[in-house]
């Protein structure tokens, strides 16, 4: 009881966005931000037949960067393992704009494109 209400106890809750729960490990906020980032990752896949590099680039930060950012802080310091899933997703990204496809290391990818990846997005 609180201030004479019952108070009940729920395992997860989502304010602002972030999916909270009772470990706040904030995994599944990580699952959540890798499917929207998988979504992005189709979207520049398949507009890449029509647009140049710059509107591609305007794209990536629309669709993928904004959502790594919001509140990276808050989930990338917790639990190095629930958001290398978010990194594995962002990788396909630079992949697909700078013609990385059959790369198996993309920071050549992320440097030529000057994009950060997710970690060094969280530490700015």
């Amino acid at each position: 009881m609180f201030d004479g209400l019952e108070v009940i106890q729920v395992f997860d809750y989502k304010y602002l966005g972030f999916h909270l729960d009772v470990k706040l490990n904030f995994k599944r906020n990580c699952e959540t931000l890798s499917s929207k980032i998988a979504r992005g990752v189709g979207i520049l896949r398949i507009l890449k037949q029509f647009l140049p590099l710059s509107a591609l680039e305007n794209i990536y930060y629309a669709l993928i960067h904004s959502y790594i950012t919001y509140g990276c802080f808050i989930y990338a310091c917790n639990f190095e393992s629930n958001f290398k899933k978010v990194q594995v997703m962002q990788n396909k990204a630079p992949r697909i704009l700078g013609e990385c496809l059959n790369c198996s290391n993309t920071v050549g990818c992320f440097k030529s494109l000057c994009i950060f990846q997710v970690k060094k997005i969280c530490e700015h």
